[in-house]
């Protein structure tokens, strides 16, 4: 039983640091997404059309 309740922790523990390299991943692929979105606005002038070829 010890064995399978020290399985369980560990995969809880890798969800959890999981959990936060994906946020920590989604917030910088937003901060790229922003930065890109920036500099197409002041080129196109047109930020609706590159935030919908984008997603």
């Amino acid at each position: 039983m010890k064995k399978i309740d020290v399985r369980i922790e560990n995969i809880k523990s890798m969800q959890g640091t999981g959990l936060q390299m994906g946020c920590l991943l989604f917030v910088t692929v937003e901060e790229m997404r922003r930065g890109m979105f920036l500099k197409n606005e002041s080129l196109m002038g047109k930020p609706e059309d590159v935030s919908s070829g984008m997603v």
